[in-house]
């Protein structure tokens, strides 16, 4: 009860005061008690309703409030750290910055760098975290989709935006920590795919969990319709969140660069080794 009092009380104070002790409650929210599913989604409503700041605030506050939700987003933002184990609070933090990406992606300007910055570490990152319950894991299945959604998404941004972005990807690209691809024509057939049949057709969409999950995918960079939104949440992956998944071994890069891999090559057009070296910041707007 207090949890609530407290976060509906510094939520609806004038804004020029209230944002940075709003701010920093929710953050030590999240940082204390990351195992309360309640904290937890109770403070990322808070952060949803805080985030209007992004289009009415100025440029600081826009970037003190960008930072805080990437930094939260992964245990060790920043270090790199391929070590590193995603837990369902990270997971839900992501599904948030996400969301909030695609509602005020006209408003975020310089701040595409830090949201880029930390897909890039993400990618890096294990999608079976052995710390992922069941269903944070069926959420970083969902989360992964947004590789190959932020093409896509570009779409719908107003030039001055989408170049916004494309410079934050090029200072990503040319940073001496970004890792290359590794992507080659054996590894592939490793992880099933057919070299021999690679300039046929695709096969037409199955009813498997994965070809329902990318029909889900809408106009959103998320790919999946999860909100936490207005104190509720919703799933509209009933389906599969129903069933227990099969856990992939793969990490959020790996498993894009597989896929954009085997896309490009299929036209034979492109052969993977000419993809090795691509970085990944790179390969996500293709």
């Amino acid at each position: 009860i207090a949890f609530h009092c407290l976060l509906k009380s510094c939520l609806h104070v004038d804004e020029e005061i209230s944002f940075s002790p709003s701010l920093a409650i929710l953050q030590h929210f999240l940082k204390r008690f990351p195992g309360s599913r309640e904290i937890v989604h109770g403070t990322l409503v808070g952060y949803n309703r805080l985030a209007h700041i992004i289009q009415t605030g100025n440029a600081l506050q826009r970037k003190a409030f960008v930072s805080s939700l990437c930094k939260l987003s992964l245990p060790s933002w920043g270090k790199y750290d391929d070590a590193t184990q995603l837990q369902d609070h990270n997971m839900e933090v992501l599904v948030c910055m996400l969301q909030i990406v695609h509602k005020h992606r006209e408003n975020l300007m310089s701040e595409w760098y830090m949201i880029l910055w930390t897909l890039e570490e993400l990618s890096t990152l294990n999608i079976s975290s052995p710390k992922l319950s069941d269903e944070g894991y069926r959420t970083a299945i969902i989360v992964s989709i947004t590789y190959s959604r932020l093409a896509p998404f570009t779409t719908v941004l107003s030039l001055e935006s989408l170049s916004s972005m494309l410079d934050a990807l090029i200072e990503i690209a040319k940073s001496p920590k970004v890792r290359r691809g590794d992507i080659t024509m054996e590894h592939l057939e490793r992880t099933g795919y057919d070299v021999d049949k690679r300039d046929k057709k695709p096969a037409k969409e199955d009813g498997s969990i994965g070809g329902k999950l990318i029909s889900f995918a809408g106009k959103a960079i998320l790919g999946a319709e999860k909100s936490i939104e207005n104190g509720r949440e919703t799933n509209d992956q009933h389906t599969y969140t129903r069933m227990k998944p099969q856990r992939v071994k793969e990490t959020y890069g790996e498993k894009y660069q597989r896929e954009v891999t085997k896309s490009l090559t299929a036209s034979r057009l492109f052969r993977s080794e000419l993809l090795a070296d691509v970085p990944l910041s790179l390969l996500m707007i293709t």
